[in-house]
């Protein structure tokens, strides 16, 4: 086996370890500041509640606002003349603002670690 698979292999072998020792711990999300915020045990849910102009994130549990089994954003209301809607995903960070510049870039970090190794 050739020094660059053997990196290569180790460099698989570690990132598996990774995802397999990320599942260990709680739930990460994204606070209202875009900061980590440590879910609860109970906590099973990131949360994205966009009221009017105002965006409040965090970690929610079934019955604050997360009550249905699927993830995904719940159909837009209108209260007191405005405007809400709420997201729930069940990944670590998944709460951050959408992004097709954040693909990108881990599709870039792939590549360069393919060509690197």
């Amino acid at each position: 086996m050739t020094l660059r698979l053997q990196k290569f292999m180790g460099l698989l072998v570690f990132l598996l370890v990774l995802c397999l020792f990320d599942d260990a711990f709680a739930l990460k999300c994204y606070d209202s500041e875009m900061q980590t915020a440590n879910c609860e045990p109970i906590q099973l849910w990131c949360i994205k509640f966009i009221n009017g102009s105002t965006i409040t994130r965090g970690c929610a549990n079934v019955n604050d606002y997360c009550y249905d089994e699927d993830e995904g954003c719940y159909p837009t209301r209108e209260e007191n003349g405005v405007t809400q809607k709420w997201c729930c995903c069940q990944k670590d960070m998944c709460n951050s603002v959408n992004s097709p510049m954040a693909l990108f870039s881990v599709f870039f970090i792939v590549v360069s670690l393919w060509v690197y190794f």
